[in-house]
């Protein structure tokens, strides 16, 4: 997956060779998407004898399964300067368990 212009590309152009660098060759200060990321979790006790609990636990990571488009490349003499080509986090990931507290 690619997503192009990250950013204006159209404000940043490569230097000329051999001639000094007014700005660094990256960029550090771009900001890439923000992260909209929802993780539920569903727990229930159920007492079976006065010490003794059983649980059982549902955790759902990412549960709405939302792309994290990446950072973009911030190298300017790059060819995919300003592409972002991945994604942050990975789908939605569910995980079941289940316990015995005594």
């Amino acid at each position: 997956m690619a997503t192009d212009n990250g950013f204006d590309i159209a404000q940043f152009t490569p230097q000329e060779p051999f001639t000094l660098r007014a700005l660094s060759e990256r960029v550090a200060d771009l900001r890439g998407p923000g992260v909209r990321k929802w993780d539920l979790t569903l727990l229930k006790n159920v007492p079976i004898r006065e010490r003794l609990t059983f649980r059982i636990q549902a955790e759902a990571y990412n549960a709405f399964n939302t792309t994290h488009l990446g950072l973009p490349n911030t190298t300017v003499t790059s060819r995919s300067f300003g592409w972002i080509t991945g994604t942050a986090l990975g789908p939605r990931d569910i995980q079941l368990a289940a316990r015995l507290l005594f």
